[in-house]
This record gives C-alpha cells, sequence and structure tokens, in this order.
C-alpha cells in the first residue's frame, strides 16, 4: 500500500440475526446451549469462509465471534 493512502475496507450486507458475540451472549443469559450440530454447522460455514478468502490472498487478522455475523435462520 502507498504510503499516506487510505487503507482498503470491506463493505457487507446487513444481517438481521447479529453477531455470533450478541447470540453467545442471549444464549448464556437464558441458560441454553448450543447443540453440536449447530456448532459443527458454523464451524463449518466459517471455516470455508477462510478458506476462500485466503484462496483469493486476503487474510482475516480478527477472527472473534464479534466480527462473525449470522442470519435468522440460522
Amino acid at each position: 500500500m502507498e504510503k499516506n493512502a487510505d487503507p482498503p475496507i470491506l463493505i457487507t450486507e446487513f444481517n438481521e440475526g447479529g453477531d455470533l458475540r450478541t447470540l453467545i451472549n442471549w444464549m448464556e443469559d437464558n441458560n441454553q446451549t448450543f447443540a453440536e450440530s449447530t456448532l459443527l454447522e458454523m464451524m463449518y460455514q466459517t471455516l470455508s469462509a477462510l478458506q476462500y478468502a485466503h484462496s483469493l490472498g486476503i487474510a482475516h487478522r480478527e477472527v472473534m465471534p464479534e466480527n462473525l455475523h449470522i442470519t435468522n435462520d440460522f
């Protein structure tokens, strides 16, 4: 990147489901747990997305629940 150039930004679609951190907090507050199949699906989708980004030469430096957006149908 050129010196003094604006850093690249990423614009994503709005997901009404919010982020994974919010869902985890809600689950904890309501004494609920995720089904194993749900956790496996979340991991599969997350790792598939990271693999695709890496195949394009894109590195995601902050993989954390706050940065994992979910949809209402999950």
